[in-house]
């Protein structure tokens, strides 16, 4: 069993992990307060040189690719326009005496205006085009 789910996870590291740069190893020792110590990356402290900037840019390939993999993933407005086409219910709104509402049913649908005298009543339809027009209106005028 330790076998096989070592075998699945060295083999999704090969077909799902990212490939990342190559990073050159330069070996060198520096001597910090009488103590020695290898430093592999010294070379990237040089941020003139070509090879730095060459490093930085294919680290920059790589992780600009992954965050437009998550822009596509992840998009935003494709989520609203998702949330937008569910049913909604209009913030209701005072004119006179009475609290007016829209709600909406459908995504491409028209909207059934309420009407209600007081903000805390129940809602009645003033005016509905789903019973008036039936399927007239929704085939010859629909989004």
């Amino acid at each position: 069993m330790k076998n096989c789910l070592f075998l699945l996870l060295f083999i999704s590291q090969f077909t799902i992990g990212q490939t990342f740069p190559i990073t050159k190893l330069i070996t060198n020792t520096i001597t910090k307060f009488n103590i020695p110590f290898q430093d592999d990356y010294v070379w990237l402290e040089d941020m003139k040189s070509e090879s730095t900037k060459n490093w930085v840019n294919s680290q920059n390939e790589v992780c600009n690719l992954h965050l437009e993999e998550i822009k596509k993933n992840n998009n935003i407005l494709s989520k609203i326009k998702e949330y937008n086409s569910y049913s909604s219910n209009g913030l209701p709104t005072k004119k006179e005496a009475y609290f007016y509402s829209v709600y909406t049913k459908e995504k491409g649908k028209p909207s059934v205006l309420y009407y209600r005298k007081n903000i805390d009543d129940d809602a009645f339809a003033l005016f509905d085009p789903h019973s008036i027009y039936k399927n007239f209106f929704f085939t010859k005028f629909s989004l």
